[in-house]
């Protein structure tokens, strides 16, 4: 059963109006504070990895180092048994840096990290032959999000 619920504050990008917080499943109530001031969400035309075109850009570049920490101690409490972690290079590394922390090699499951994805398909490409669980920061597309991979933030595109 999904238990989440959407972020719409006047003050917010009317984007954020169609995002959706995964923290109300994983357990935690509010994130606002990375809301408040999106300098991570850009408004203009570029084309996504997966080669379709979008009108605004997830920049996670633009995410503190502090948020990516968060981030990953949110990943942590929620999935507990961290084995290997995985990053789809380039948006994977830092969150995959982050979680490295909390890892147990020897005795987790592998997981596979990526910073926003709109298809899965390059998560796909990291999980074959590596990969348990797949967990991702957004989740920005069309297409449902594959069972396998966890979203922290769905945005409609």
């Amino acid at each position: 059963m999904d238990l989440n619920f959407s972020i719409c504050k006047s003050s917010l990008s009317p984007i954020l109006c169609h995002c959706t917080w995964h923290g109300a499943l994983w357990g935690f109530s509010d994130l606002t504070g990375i809301l408040t001031d999106p300098s991570w969400l850009i408004r203009k035309s570029f084309i996504r990895h997966s080669g379709g075109l979008a009108d605004f850009k997830v920049e996670c570049d633009n995410l503190t180092d502090e948020e990516i920490e968060t981030f990953a101690f949110l990943i942590k409490d929620k999935f507990k048994n961290i084995g290997k972690v995985i990053p789809v290079p380039r948006g994977g590394l830092r969150i995959a840096s982050a979680l490295e922390k909390f890892s147990v090699p020897a005795t987790g499951r592998t997981f596979i990290v990526d910073d926003v994805a709109t298809t899965g398909n390059s998560m796909t490409e990291y999980r074959e032959g590596f990969g348990d669980i797949g967990v991702v920061l957004f989740w920005i597309g069309g297409k449902e999000c594959p069972a396998w991979i966890r979203p922290v933030f769905t945005l409609w595109a």
